[in-house]
């Protein structure tokens, strides 16, 4: 029993290994795993978050949500966190609509390492949602802490994670992120441009875990007619994280 206890602790920590250092096969080094698992929300067990190659909007021309600006502190989270964030303008060197997003995450128990990041985004309304948009570098420079730190620069854009952000009466937010199960199905079933790719992690004769990576390759148009059919059903998970503002 011992050793069968052994190998499911050490497939789960491959597991997390393989969500932190590979999403829809982009680089993004060691610094931005923290910036991804915590931004983009929700990785599922055994597989790497999805991607987008295109976003909604041309980052140039998305606007800004200076409604959005200011600091929150999550109230509902499926993990043992609670997130602080801060939001703002990106500032010089970025488009007009980008955000800014610091956020450290306190631990409920004394286990549970201390999380930082810092990211930019933009938003696109989708229905009575917006999606957050968090492009992801090629590479990255492991010394830095989030991706285009002090300049945009589109060329270098691998992808983007999207995230489903709806604005509450009292001022708050709540985020979702994709569903990966439910992609994987639509592009199966050809009603979405992307890739699925499985592949099994072994050790010997043992399955220590099952890589999905699903990746959108859908352009603007079609993607957002896609999400405008799906927004509200199981495009998104079920769970979320809930913030409250703080400011």
């Amino acid at each position: 029993m011992k050793q069968v206890h052994e190998l499911r602790r050490a497939g789960r920590e491959r597991r997390e290994r393989l969500q932190a250092e590979t999403l829809g096969g982009v680089n993004v080094g060691i610094s931005a795993r923290v910036v991804i698992a915590a931004v983009s929300l929700l990785a599922c067990t055994g597989c790497t978050l999805p991607t987008s190659k295109y976003p909604l909007v041309d980052p140039a021309v998305a606007k800004p949500m200076p409604e959005l600006h200011g600091a929150y502190r999550s109230t509902d989270a499926p993990d043992n966190i609670v997130h602080y964030a801060h939001v703002g303008p990106a500032g010089d060197g970025f488009p007009e609509g980008f955000l800014r997003i610091v956020s450290v995450g306190q631990p409920k128990d004394a286990k549970t390492e201390l999380t930082h990041f810092l990211c930019v985004a933009f938003v696109e309304r989708v229905g009575r949602h917006h999606v957050l948009h968090i492009p992801l570098p090629k590479t990255l420079n492991l010394n830095e802490s989030a991706p285009w730190p002090q300049k945009w620069d589109p060329e270098q854009v691998g992808g983007y994670h999207l995230v489903r952000l709806t604005k509450r009466d009292d001022g708050g937010i709540e985020m979702a992120g994709l569903n990966e199960s439910f992609l994987a199905k639509q592009i199966d079933a050809k009603q979405l441009a992307g890739r699925v790719t499985q592949e099994e992690i072994r050790r010997g004769e043992v399955v220590e875990a099952d890589k999905r990576t699903v990746t959108i390759t859908a352009d603007s148009e079609d993607l957002r007619q896609f999400f405008t059919r799906h927004i509200d059903g199981e495009l998104f998970n079920k769970a979320h994280w809930r913030f409250s503002r703080v400011d």
